[in-house]
C-alpha cells in the first residue's frame, strides 16, 4: 500500500513540470504564425520561437514594438536572411520587459526609432543573451 502515494507523489510532479513549446514564424502556409509579434503574444514562458528567413515589417502585418514579457528564446534563421524592420513605427524594434534569461539571435533588426529609448532593442529591467544579431 505504501506504493500508491509515491505514485500519487510522482504523478503530481510530472504533472507541475512546465514543457515549453516551439513556436514557428514565416510567410505562407505550414507555419504557426504569419508575425513575430503574434507568435510571442501566443507563447508561454520557456517557449522558443523560430523565424524562417524573410522581412517582417509593417507591410507584412508586423506590429512594433515587439514586445517579449517572458522568457523566450527568439531564433532567426540567420541574421543574413531574417530581417525584422520598425521603419515608419516611430518604436523601437524589440522592446523586453523585467524578463531574465531571454535570447535573441540570428536576426538583422533595422529601423527602430530612439526617440523614447532603444532604437534595435530597448531592455527595462532584464538581462539575456544576444547573438549572432546585426543591429543597424
Amino acid at each position: 500500500m505504501r506504493t500508491f502515494p509515491f505514485f500519487l507523489f510522482l504523478w503530481f510532479i510530472s504533472a507541475s513540470i512546465a514543457h515549453s513549446a516551439t513556436l514557428t514564424v514565416g510567410k505562407g502556409g505550414g507555419f504557426d504564425h504569419p508575425s513575430i509579434a503574434s507568435a510571442v503574444g501566443a507563447s508561454l514562458a520557456g517557449d522558443t520561437i523560430l523565424v524562417a528567413p524573410g522581412v517582417y515589417d509593417t507591410t507584412g502585418g508586423e506590429t512594433f514594438p515587439i514586445l517579449l514579457d517572458k522568457n523566450l528564446s527568439l531564433i532567426g534563421s540567420s541574421s543574413d536572411e531574417v530581417i525584422v524592420n520598425a521603419t515608419g513605427s516611430n518604436r523601437s524594434v524589440i522592446g523586453v520587459n523585467q524578463v531574465d534569461n531571454f535570447e535573441i539571435a540570428g536576426l538583422t533588426i533595422t529601423g527602430g526609432s530612439s526617440e523614447f529609448g532603444g532604437g534595435g532593442i530597448y531592455v527595462f529591467d532584464g538581462n539575456g543573451t544576444i547573438h549572432d544579431c546585426n543591429l543597424e
